[in-house]
């Protein structure tokens, strides 16, 4: 019975998209646990929690670059905390889709941080994790990015798009 649940399981993971190519720089990984929400999930999905992080910078945002999937748009001053660790004063970028709902962040986060040590664990550089609904990857090249996006943007970050 064990052995046709791990079948099936692996048949749907296998449907659902979510994949490893053999490229070490040209990677999708699967987190472990995709049940439990992460902060990073709650800021994409979540618009009370985002709307208590984002509130008090929202509204001195400005536009910063149209993509194929919507905009990217620039806040000052934002003080986020995202799994127990606070990051004050950031600038970072949301990404509005077609249809205005915010649906990716990103920000320079050093990787001697403490969020930029959490992330390195999580993230291999240059890797896209795929957790709780969304996708994650910290460096850009050679620049600590990090960019979390709704997992219908999985792709678009994977191939540059956004």
């Amino acid at each position: 019975m064990r052995l046709i649940l791990l079948i099936m399981l692996g048949l749907v993971t296998s449907c659902s998209g979510d994949y490893s190519k053999k490229d070490a720089d040209e990677k999708v990984v699967t987190a472990q646990n995709p049940q439990k929400m992460t902060d990073e999930s709650k800021l994409i999905h979540d618009k009370l929690f985002r709307n208590a992080m984002l509130q008090p910078c929202l509204s001195q945002q400005t536009f910063e670059r149209q993509t194929s999937h919507g905009g990217w748009y620039k806040l000052k001053n934002c003080n986020l905390n995202l799994n127990g660790i606070e990051l004050k004063n950031k600038e970072i970028s949301i990404h509005k889709g077609r249809k205005g709902k915010i649906d990716g962040i990103e920000f320079l986060i050093y990787p001697d941080t403490e969020y930029g040590s959490y992330l390195r664990q999580k993230a291999p550089e240059n890797v896209v994790v795929n957790e709780s609904k969304t996708c994650v990857r910290y460096y850009r090249d050679t620049f600590p990015v990090v960019t979390i996006v709704d997992e219908l943007l999985c792709d678009a970050i994977y191939y540059g798009q956004i």
